[in-house]
């Protein structure tokens, strides 16, 4: 995940592509799916936004795929 913020109080996930082409990985094309049904928790430590640590729980939250 490229950017976990707060819109209006509601967690926003966002992965971005560097081209109009570009496809999502297969870890990717299963998972952003599960996030939007089932939610998921924060893992690891490195590069995470500050306010949302490991561990931190993500409702269902439909990912938004932003492209050039």
């Amino acid at each position: 995940m490229d950017n976990v913020s707060t819109n209006n109080g509601k967690i926003a996930l966002t992965e971005g592509k560097s081209s109009a082409t570009a496809r999502l990985t297969k870890n990717q094309k299963s998972g952003f799916p599960a996030l939007e049904k089932k939610g998921g928790t924060v893992v690891g430590n490195k590069g995470t936004a500050q306010g949302y640590p490991a561990g931190t729980k993500i409702p269902p939250t439909k990912v938004d795929i932003k492209r050039p």
